[in-house]
């Protein structure tokens, strides 16, 4: 019977399909539950995928100062439809309106929407199936839930992939990947989705490249390497410098070219990053948060005052710890569906649980490449608070806002390899706690869906 049950474990934890499958399965309920609009800033983001939808990737600044586009007059009626987007509960007169209306292509008018500068690329399964609703006529309505289920494909098989390569740290990068809030965020219309997944599959597949033998790295590989970076390189940052651990991989797996194929790959991951961040900062709009930020005057004051704003990030970490993790894990909606605590703490623990439970025979990166995970982590953790300092906060300030515990998800991920270890590992205790760990996530997002379900009144 155990021999049975490790070997249907061994399977699901190597068949991509499987993968597949239990993360679409488990983003279903997200997808449905989660009222349009309702996930954060989503209606921002559907309107830059439908935008896109149409080929239209050059959004304008208006007079006023606000950055948008001339979009069909039926998404900010469908907007307007569905009242305050941080009110989880959307009531059925609200929801009847949504259904009245009609996308009116041909009148225009025009929308605003901060996401204007992010890259194309994070929008393409999104955008995709807005245009192939079009074509058969759908409403506004109908469109956001298109793109939800563009999204949640793309991002599940992309992630089922990252996962069927990530080798010896699967299990903990199996439920760093099963964050309520990760699966939350590939359910809906998000950049999130793309970033996550395609993050997830770059370090995967850097990882298992750098660890996993001595001979020459196939073309296959080395194009998709490339190919990964270039997508990277479309993300919002820190995402981009993710690039830069393919030094991770020794140069002698990719042939006589290795040096050169790194710098390929740093190049491709850094350079269109800078170029589309370039074009994108007029784009940029300033928080409207009472404060002066002037990104330029920010980053001269951080020059002049480095330890205080080394004190600021510490205290800012200090703080706000405890609820960078459990947004990490799950706060829903606008951040304002809060998860039970036993979920945050299960997940805590069942992360901790699996790093010491790896297979026995892998193969293990050396001591160098995990400092080299462990320094990225804390770097990326530090430059995710220095870009929001810049970016959303007054010249001088002695605080951080705006940062929020999902974007620090990818770390997560890194964190994952880094620590991943077989230090407890026994036959049946590996087989128990991979048991116990799987049947903690499935009762943790039913606690999740139960949650959404009564913030929206279905419950």
């Amino acid at each position: 019977m155990i021999n049975s049950l490790r070997a249907a474990i061994e399977r699901f934890r190597f068949d991509r399909r499987i993968f597949f499958l239990v993360y679409l399965l488990l983003g279903l309920p997200y997808l449905l539950l989660t009222g349009p609009f309702r996930a954060p800033d989503e209606r921002n983001h559907f309107f830059r995928s439908y935008e896109i939808s149409e080929l239209r990737f050059h959004p304008f600044r208006f007079s006023e100062g606000v950055v948008g586009d001339n979009l069909p007059a039926g998404l900010s009626r469908l907007s307007e439809a569905l009242g305050l987007h941080n009110e989880h509960r959307i009531e059925p007169s609200q929801m009847e309106a949504a259904r009245k209306v009609q996308l009116q292509p041909q009148q225009r008018e025009f929308a605003e929407f901060s996401t204007a500068i992010y890259s194309p690329l994070a929008y393409a399964p999104s955008a995709i199936s807005i245009a192939v609703g079009r074509l058969f006529g759908a409403a506004p309505l109908a469109l956001v839930y298109f793109a939800r289920w563009a999204n949640l494909l793309a991002g599940s098989w992309l992630i089922a992939c990252a996962l069927s390569y990530a080798g010896y740290a699967r299990l903990p990068a199996l439920l760093v990947a099963l964050f309520p809030m990760t699966v939350s965020q590939v359910a809906t219309v998000t950049a999130d989705a793309m970033s996550f997944a395609l993050a997830f599959l770059w370090l995967s597949l850097v990882m298992e490249t750098a660890v996993g033998g001595m001979g020459e790295v196939t073309l296959k590989r080395k194009v998709a390497l490339v190919l990964l970076a270039l997508a990277l390189s479309q993300l919002r940052p820190p995402y981009p410098l993710l690039g830069l651990l393919v030094l991770l991989v020794p140069f002698r797996r990719f042939g006589k070219i290795g040096a050169v194929l790194a710098l390929v790959v740093i190049g491709a991951s850094l350079l269109p990053a800078a170029g589309w961040n370039a074009v994108a900062a007029p784009l940029y709009e300033k928080p409207q948060n009472g404060l002066r930020v002037e990104p330029r005057e920010q980053l001269q004051w951080v020059g002049e005052h480095p330890v205080l704003f080394l004190r600021v990030v510490k205290l800012d970490l200090e703080k706000r710890s405890v609820d960078f993790w459990q947004q990490l894990v799950g706060t829903l909606g606008w951040l304002n569906i809060a998860l039970p605590g036993w979920i945050h703490a299960g997940f805590a623990a069942a992360l901790v649980i699996t790093t010491f439970f790896g297979a026995k025979h892998p193969p293990w990166p050396s001591w160098q490449q995990r400092a080299v995970l462990g320094a990225v982590v804390l770097l990326g953790i530090a430059a995710i608070e220095f870009m929001l300092y810049l970016t959303f906060n007054g010249v001088g300030s002695l605080y951080i806002i705006g940062v929020q515990g999902r974007y620090f998800t990818a770390l997560a991920f890194v964190a994952a390899f880094a620590c991943s270890n077989n230090r407890l590992s026994l036959p049946r205790l590996n087989l128990a706690s991979t048991i116990g760990c799987l049947a903690f996530v499935v009762i943790a997002h039913c606690g999740a869906w139960i949650c959404l379900a009564r913030a929206s009144g279905k419950l």
